[in-house]
């Protein structure tokens, strides 16, 4: 699956990996049981899953995985390829406020770190070009 990753899910992991994002480590196609996790950061228990077009074809098996990852005590955080697209600043907003919730309810007051400012169009990816 990293091999055929799509142009959003290659943009996503570069902002991602290496803890660029508030000092979060993810990692991307992490297996949860019997489904595998597009992007999982375990400190936060936060799962963060990239939706194409084949997702409105598959809402059940979502359902049911989403339900899966919950009970395991996983957040879901659903975006939609053309999120990412047409607002990708937002996006990574998203996941960071989600990382901030995580910590502040583990009680954890360590703040966010910079994230680096890694934006579409850095090392010549785009999300918003293409037809992924």
């Amino acid at each position: 699956m990293r091999r055929e990753s799509t142009e959003v899910e290659a943009w996503l992991w570069s902002c991602l990996r290496a803890r660029q994002l508030g000092g979060a480590k993810f990692r991307r196609q992490r297996p949860l049981g019997r489904y595998i996790a597009d992007f999982c950061c375990d400190e936060a228990k936060l799962v963060v899953e990239l939706d194409g077009s084949v997702h409105e074809q598959q809402r059940e098996y979502d359902a049911a995985r989403d339900a899966y990852m919950a009970a395991a005590g996983y957040r879901i955080l659903r975006i939609r390829n053309a999120e990412v697209r047409t607002g990708p600043e937002s996006v990574l907003g998203r996941i960071e406020e989600a990382i901030d919730l995580s910590r502040r309810r583990r009680g954890d007051a360590t703040p966010l770190l910079p994230s680096r400012e890694k934006r579409p169009g850095d090392e010549g990816e785009n999300p918003g070009q293409g037809g992924t």
